[in-house]
């Protein structure tokens, strides 16, 4: 066998046992499968200028719930990821006020911010990983442990260093695909046992 089918063979064997992406497909509106375009997404939440190059944010005083979302940068209309949370989500930069209702954008399988972890675990299975939230860096190297604030700066859009942190969660559960030519993914924000943060990203 030459080097050349050698490789080949060590590829498809490496792709056919890669893990698949198990996670939502869809949440709210937006799906993986498809595509969405920002003049959607502002017909039905509401358009506002954005304070950040493709990054659009938005709040639902009703409900207490937050959505923001980003647009792809080669593509600035089509929407690359999305996240849903129970508690602000976007600091030091403009949140439009929506009067829709962003507490029903919820995955297919019924699953949104005020979800139990056993409903995840039982919608999407084991997760890819898992990563234990602490105020302060974990001395054991091993364990899969990030600070509040490193956290926060990845939920929060604009979170700076000195900022209020919310209860984001305890824990997160990320679901993505073992191919490199899948860029889904999603992750869910758990305290106390409950869902406090939704992401779906096809751009990761």
């Amino acid at each position: 066998m030459t080097k050349t089918s050698l490789l080949s063979v060590l590829l498809m064997l490496a792709t056919a046992g890669a893990q698949e992406y198990s996670g939502p497909k869809c949440l709210g509106m937006y799906c993986l499968n498809r595509t969405l375009s920002d003049h959607t997404v502002f017909n039905k939440l509401g358009q506002h200028p954005s304070s950040a190059p493709n990054l659009f944010c938005y709040s639902a005083p009703a409900t207490g719930t937050f959505l923001f979302f980003k647009t792809l940068g080669t593509e600035p209309h089509t929407v690359a990821d999305v996240l849903v949370s129970s508690f602000p989500n976007c600091t030091h930069m403009k949140m439009h006020a929506t009067s829709a209702n962003i507490s029903n954008w919820k995955t297919s399988e019924g699953i949104g911010v005020g979800s139990s972890e056993a409903d995840v675990l039982k919608a999407y299975g084991k997760p890819t990983s898992m990563t234990r939230v602490r105020a302060t860096k974990s001395q054991d190297a091993k364990a899969k442990v990030m600070t509040l604030e490193a956290v926060c700066r990845f939920v929060i859009r604009g979170f700076q260093k000195g900022d209020k942190t919310p209860k984001i969660g305890d824990h997160d559960l990320f679901y993505r695909s073992g191919n490199t030519d899948d860029p889904s993914a999603a992750e869910f924000g758990i305290h106390d046992g409950k869902v406090t943060w939704i992401f779906l990203s096809q751009n990761e």
